[in-house]
């Protein structure tokens, strides 16, 4: 393919005089949203290293203690967003921690953890985990070289578990000083994880002029199939658009149909009267 700029600068003038009452004038995108979508990427690059890391520690309590981490609520901690089977099975690496000793005694060593810990102690908690040890089969011995491989995993997931807690606390933070934070966060299913990424994705909702573009940004639209009087009532979105704005947009579909466009006029008029008493300032 032959390169012709001289065209290309042709076809690009023809556009701007043909639609010059339509196109808004070019501003840069502005330094908070900038830092936020960044912050965003570098959350989802962490999360798939957690999901790897975790998918590989229970690959190894499966052979000291399998269905450790099936015992516990799923939820993580709110002050370091670690979770308590990850925790737990720093403490009680192997099955023999718990099924060598009795039920009493290892009662007593599990309330002095969670106390010590800051997780919540139950005795029912205690008993189930102490009958399945029990029943447990390991196949790794319980020696130094076992421990170190199960503890060394742990530290490596909690560390990364740190670095989320700290990107979402960060991304909430930068999110809140937008204009768009408040009506963003009363949506049904946006949270402080979904919230921030919607923002960061979408970016200036001004660029949007109806719903349907902002649905198309998002490769959740579904292109017409048309040929001669042939018009198809069933076909698949075209998937062109943001995949990280279409992950976040159809984490809310799911919650509720149609809740990102349903709030699209109200955004833009947000938006553009931030951006009014901003340059009001500057000025």
């Amino acid at each position: 393919m032959v390169k012709a700029p001289e065209a290309d600068s042709m076809k690009i003038a023809n556009y701007a005089l043909s639609f010059w009452v339509e196109l808004r004038d070019y501003s840069p995108e502005d330094e908070t949203l900038q830092m936020l979508k960044m912050q965003n990427r570098l959350y989802l690059r962490t999360k798939k290293s957690s999901v790897v890391l975790r998918n590989g520690l229970i690959s190894l309590l499966d052979q000291t203690f399998p269905g450790v981490n099936t015992l516990f609520d799923s939820q993580p901690k709110k002050s370091n967003g670690h979770f308590k089977w990850v925790d737990f099975v720093r403490r009680f690496w192997h099955k023999d921690c718990v099924a060598g000793i009795s039920l009493a005694a290892f009662s007593d060593a599990y309330r002095k953890w969670c106390a010590k810990s800051g997780y919540r102690f139950s005795q029912s908690d205690a008993e189930k985990l102490h009958s399945a040890a029990r029943n447990a089969v390991a196949t790794f011995p319980q020696n130094d070289s076992t421990k170190l491989l199960i503890t060394q995993a742990v530290d490596s997931l909690n560390a990364v578990y740190d670095a989320l807690h700290i990107l979402r606390g960060e991304m909430l933070r930068l999110a809140s000083l937008l204009p768009e934070f408040e009506v963003v966060m009363s949506m049904y299913g946006a949270g402080e994880i979904t919230g921030p990424q919607l923002m960061a994705e979408i970016g200036d909702v001004r660029r949007f002029t109806h719903k349907g573009a902002l649905v198309a940004f998002a490769g959740m639209d579904a292109p017409p199939y048309q040929s001669g009087t042939f018009n198809s009532k069933s076909h698949r979105i075209s998937k062109r658009g943001s995949p990280r704005a279409s992950i976040s947009m159809s984490t809310l579909w799911q919650v509720r149909p149609n809740s990102c466009a349903s709030i699209m006029p109200r955004l833009r008029r947000i938006w553009k009267l931030w951006m009014l008493q901003r340059t009001m300032l500057l000025k």
